[in-house]
C-alpha cells in the first residue's frame, strides 16, 4: 500500500482542531452492534463512514466506543446529519484534546498501525 503524509486540517472555519484519517490508518467505532470507520475526529465531534452499514437518524441520541491503538475512548452525542455515505456526531463526550493530538502525532510519524487493518468489523 502507498504511503501518504499526513496533513493536518487547517479550515478556516473550524473553531477546533480535527484529525483526518488516511485509509488504513484509520481507528473503528462500536454503535448499535457494528463497527465503523473513523473518518475524522475532534474534541467534540465523530465523523464516521457507515457506506454499506446501517445509517442513522439526524437527531438520534449516540453513545460509542472508539477504539484506538492504545486504549478504548467512550462518547456521546447525538447524530447532526446522516446520509448513505457518512455520519456525523456532535459531541457531549468527547475526546480530550491531549487524545486528539496523540492521534495527530501518530500519524505524523506515519505510523501505520489503525484497527481497520485488522479486518475487525
Amino acid at each position: 500500500m502507498e504511503s501518504r503524509r499526513y496533513v493536518p486540517s487547517r479550515h478556516p472555519d473550524r473553531t477546533l482542531f480535527r484529525v483526518e484519517y488516511p485509509f488504513g490508518q484509520r481507528p473503528r467505532a462500536r454503535l448499535n452492534d457494528e463497527s465503523y470507520e473513523v473518518l475524522d475526529l475532534s474534541e467534540k465531534g465523530l465523523r464516521l463512514n457507515n457506506e454499506g452499514l446501517k445509517g442513522f437518524t439526524a437527531g438520534a441520541s449516540v453513545r460509542a466506543a472508539v477504539r484506538f491503538e492504545d486504549d478504548v475512548v467512550a462518547v456521546a452525542g447525538r447524530v447532526l446529519r446522516s446520509n448513505p455515505r457518512e455520519t456525523v456526531l456532535v459531541l457531549t463526550e468527547g475526546f480530550t484534546l491531549e487524545r486528539v493530538r496523540r492521534e495527530e502525532r501518530r500519524l505524523i510519524r506515519g505510523n501505520p498501525k489503525g484497527n481497520s487493518s485488522t479486518g475487525e468489523r
